[in-house]
């Protein structure tokens, strides 16, 4: 930071100047009334100035205590850590704090943190995190970087002396498809690790105060949710910062490994290396940036939380979203899930909604599914200035001459292409994007032999559309016909007799129980929007027997049901299929017995192909950018 006052000279005469004190940075007299004052800056060395008292001698002074710098690093792994610590004091950060996870013995003369028993990469950075906040609460910045990488010169000057306003934090890393306008700017896309993160002290203090967000317990298991760079993205964006990133790249990547200690080594391709002095950047880009100038990405979810579909969809969306705020509406039947521990939650009793201004101010995107629930909704968010999107299900979607809702949304997102292609063709803009299924949650366990079936049909969905009469009708002909067949049945209401071949389900804490059972999941179907079951059931490595047709055909199933097709008018006219028992039997029979393995463990691979791991930041990027294909 060169400060006011001071006279360029030829030579730094820093002692401890990393280039012999010939750095050739800066130095003059202050004028603060002290008689033969002097400070003497160093190019090397920005973290010190350095104060001549006339006869005195060299006095050594912080600068103010903009940054707090950490390394993460863990003992196998650190054959990269003297060149990253070399490469970081010609970039202005010669002294990080070490936190090392793990026993090792440390490089003299840094501060470290040891950790005798591992914690692991995520709790390691988080730690790091809160322990350099307490240490040094008054820094502007707080910086965690990884123990193999590279730096520019001068990158602390640089951020120092560049005017960063609004809502934003620095990824000092930049992946190819992240490049853009030189200096900084609004990633877009999420980027990749996070080899140099560098937080503003309020985005600091959001991670903190967030981190029970961010850890989940599984019986004895503690494990992150995303790994860092994705945790970090995920709660700073659900609080409304943006991520920002450089051109060129500041950073590269030189280990053989990942943050999270798993293969694959990723690098820049615009990193213009070590000798490159960041601040000659000044003279291209300015010195000021306003992130406040930027669109509003701060979402508003609205919707029911209940044991349903359409609850389960929204608990989705707020787990894996950056979703700030749910405006939740109490269902006439479903009795409410506990809040989500990931948002701030606004309840409303009846659909008035009361509390929609509330949970609107200052908002960015209004985000709901399949339908609004009550009509004054949309143009009180409208009038706002809210971007409205809907997770579009194809028979909610009605031609535009029938409805006024419709022409409030900005973008339909459709999670089927079945329902993309209707949308399409009544001219509304949509964005095809397959849903996702939650792999975490839904845990992998291999069936090998098609022994016992699985029908879970709740209550039985909008006329009877589940299909649970003709399931039913379907296992009372087999007890005949195949009498060794079984079924694991969930079903909440059927107005029909269970057959004695059919294993009523005990009542599960959460829905990833019901799939504990079962080799086979039938879903005889009439119409859907997307089918979660069928989703949730691949991940967990149960291939299913669909209703033959769209939108089934999109999942991969290993038999189909013939139907006929009818229309029916839901709130528009769709086309939908009509299984009978007996259709539904002779599925079943066609891999009764049979050898599944290849399909159980296609059936997981499939939803690993559509997680929300790995789907979350695109999705995210939809909602934020998208106006329709």
């Amino acid at each position: 930071m060169t400060e006011p006052n001071l006279i360029q000279t030829p030579d730094c005469n820093f002692p401890e100047c990393l280039n012999g004190g010939k750095c050739a940075f800066s130095g003059g007299m202050v004028k603060d009334g002290v008689p033969n004052r002097k400070i003497e800056l160093c190019q090397t060395r920005p973290d010190y100035r350095w104060l001549w008292n006339g006869s005195q001698g060299i006095k050594p002074e912080r600068y103010s205590d903009n940054w707090a710098v950490g390394v993460t690093t863990y003992a196998p792994r650190n054959q990269y850590l003297g060149k990253t610590l070399r490469s970081m004091q010609h970039s202005g950060f010669p002294q990080p704090r070490l936190f090392i996870d793990g026993v090792m013995e440390p490089p003299k003369g840094y501060p470290f943190t040891m950790r005798d028993t591992p914690v692991g990469a995520w709790a390691n950075w988080l730690l790091a995190l809160i322990e350099l906040m307490q240490r040094q609460p008054n820094s502007k910045w707080y910086m965690i970087v990884q123990d193999d990488v590279l730096f520019c010169r001068g990158i602390r000057q640089y951020i120092d002396e560049i005017s960063l306003s609004g809502k934003m934090y620095l990824n000092l890393y930049t992946w190819d498809k992240n490049e853009a306008e030189k200096g900084f700017h609004p990633a877009a896309k999420r980027g990749y690790g996070a080899l140099a993160l560098a937080l503003p002290c309020e985005a600091a203090e959001v991670i903190a105060d967030s981190t029970r967000s961010y850890i989940r317990v599984r019986g004895n298991e503690a494990k992150s949710k995303k790994n860092i760079d994705g945790a970090v993205w995920d709660c700073l964006t659900r609080h409304g910062y943006k991520e920002m990133v450089h051109s060129p790249s500041l950073t590269q990547h030189i280990g053989d490994e990942t943050s999270l200690q798993n293969p694959g080594h990723r690098t820049s391709k615009t990193f213009p290396g070590e000798s490159y002095d960041a601040r000659d950047m000044l003279q291209v880009v300015g010195r000021t940036l306003d992130m406040n100038k930027t669109a509003n990405r701060r979402i508003l979810l609205y919707g029911y939380n209940t044991a349903s579909g359409i609850g389960y969809l929204n608990r989705d969306m707020a787990t894996w979203l950056p979703i700030e705020r749910w405006l939740t509406v109490k269902h006439h039947s479903y009795n409410s899930l506990p809040l989500h521990p990931d948002v701030d939650t606004f309840a409303c009793t009846s659909m008035k909604l009361m509390k929609l201004n509330s949970a609107s101010k200052n908002m960015g995107v209004f985000l709901f599914t399949e339908q609004p629930l009550t009509t004054e909704v949309l143009p009180r968010v409208k009038r706002i200035g809210m971007k409205v999107v809907c997770i579009a299900m194809r028979e909610w979607v009605p031609m535009p001459s029938r409805t006024q809702w419709t022409s409030s949304v900005d973008l339909f997102i459709c999670p089927t292409i079945q329902c993309y292609n209707a949308l399409k063709t009544r001219g509304y803009p949509c964005h095809y994007f397959p849903w996702p299924v939650d792999t975490d949650l839904f845990k992998f366990r291999k069936r090998e032999k098609a022994e016992e079936f699985l029908f879970i049909g709740g209550r039985g969905g909008m006329r009877g559309r589940k299909g649970a009469n003709e399931f039913f009708h379907a296992m009372e002909l087999a007890t005949s016909k195949t009498p060794d067949m079984r079924a694991h049945v969930s079903q909440q209401k059927s107005g029909y007799e269970t057959p004695a071949n059919c294993i009523q389900m005990a009542p599960q804490k959460n829905r990833e129980g019901l799939y504990k059972k079962g080799d086979v999941l039938v879903y005889p179907s009439r119409w859907d929007g997307i089918g979660l079951q069928v989703l949730e059931a691949a991940a967990c490595g149960i291939p299913s027997i669909c209703t033959e047709g769209d939108p089934w055909n999109e999942y991969n199933p290993i038999g189909k049901i013939s139907a006929n097709v009818s229309i029916e008018d839901i709130a528009a006219r769709i086309s939908v299929r009509n299984p009978t028992p007996g259709s539904v039997l002779r599925a079943m029979e066609s891999v009764y017995g049979s050898d599944i393995s290849e399909a159980s463990e296609e059936a997981r691979a499939f939803a690993e192909s559509r997680s929300w791991a790995s789907k979350y930041d695109e999705l995210a990027e939809i909602i934020f950018d998208s106006k329709g294909e």
